[in-house]
């Protein structure tokens, strides 16, 4: 029964885009005193009041399942990949819709048929690229750490040389057109996939970390670089919008306002890193323990327990550790693990 109501619903949909298409061309007969039409008119009338604007979303809608056929293949996406792709679909809808309505206010030229086909599928493109570039983010964020995935590589490497060929292409761009609606997101996917770029050159060249969870200076700093740029590509595109439009581009404001807390987010994550990073410098100088007794009978909050090869700090109060656990426990702590003593001023006192 479904397939049934699909097969109907895309008859109606391709009988009536075709009549548009030869009322465009003047090659159908708008005659309604027609005997053969009389019995369709209800349909003619629902036919008329659709534009080709509807019937472009219908086809989208529809078409949803056949096109992540066609462009994924078989591979089953995650739920979160499936979340994304969807959220980005909305989104980019909702600028290219937004974007529409601004050139229509400020062009003198009406928008026609050819014009509207031809940045739909402009807007597919996008779309499916768009895609790319978030799927390879999220995968690439879910690559073990030492690992490699060669195909990946290849999708970034391949999505990178894309961007840039946008890129070029944007920057020599002089002509007022529908393509500049397009412009800041085309301009907003190269910092994306080089960031991508950096993390998999990140992880699969690195081995694993007692610590993975905390982010390291470069990785920081490489995040807070990318929002940076991606704000500075939005003022360049509002600056190129306003000369080529006369208007400012309100459509993606959210999104330059979204890009805008992103950097706030990543400068306070830079700036707590720098934080805890002064105050471990502080603890670093303790000294380190050496002796050639027996250390089966000290106990540490270690998972590990205390061998004469390893690197112990011993703390003002006495107590010993791996240097590479108490450092971390002194990040977030200025006393000892196990007696809570205060170790600022006497670890102080030491280093100096």
């Amino acid at each position: 029964m479904k397939r049934k109501a699909y097969k109907c619903l895309y008859a109606i949909v391709g009988v009536s885009i075709f009549r548009k298409l030869l009322q465009e061309l003047h090659l159908y007969p708008c005659d309604t005193t027609d005997i053969r039409s009389l019995s369709f008119q209800p349909l003619n009338d629902v036919c008329d009041k659709l534009t080709i604007w509807h019937f472009l979303l219908i086809i989208f809608v529809l078409l949803a399942r056949v096109v992540k056929w066609i462009v994924f293949g078989d591979v089953v996406l995650t739920p979160l990949e499936l979340t994304t792709i969807r959220e980005k679909f909305n989104y980019t809808l909702f600028e290219f819709v937004c974007g529409l309505l601004i050139f229509r206010n400020s062009q003198a030229e009406s928008i026609g048929i050819c014009d509207v086909c031809h940045y739909a599928l402009l807007f597919a493109s996008l779309l499916v690229l768009k895609s790319f570039h978030h799927l390879c983010d999220i995968r690439v964020e879910k690559l073990r750490e030492g690992s490699s995935n060669r195909p990946l590589l290849y999708g970034i490497i391949t999505l990178v040389g894309t961007d840039l060929l946008i890129f070029w292409q944007a920057t020599n761009f002089k002509q007022t057109s529908l393509f500049m609606i397009f412009g800041y997101e085309t301009l907003n996917l190269l910092p994306l996939i080089m960031h991508t770029l950096f993390q998999y050159k990140l992880k699969s060249s690195s081995r694993s970390r007692p610590y993975p969870q905390l982010h390291s200076y470069t990785v920081l700093l490489m995040e807070l670089l990318m929002t940076v740029l991606r704000l500075s590509l939005f003022c360049l595109y509002t600056v190129m919008f306003n000369n080529n439009l006369t208007t400012y581009p309100v459509h993606v404001m959210p999104s330059a306002y979204k890009c805008f807390r992103l950097m706030l987010k990543n400068l306070r994550r830079l700036i707590k890193f720098k934080r805890q990073e002064y105050k471990f410098r502080r603890f670093d100088k303790l000294p380190r323990f050496e002796s050639d007794d027996d250390l089966k009978e000290i106990r540490c909050f270690c998972l590990e327990e205390l061998a004469k090869d390893d690197d112990i700090t011993q703390l003002p109060c006495g107590h010993l550790f791996h240097h590479e656990c108490v450092k971390w426990w002194l990040i977030k702590s200025e006393t000892c693990p196990l007696c809570r003593d205060e170790l600022a001023g006497s670890a102080v006192q030491r280093a100096g």
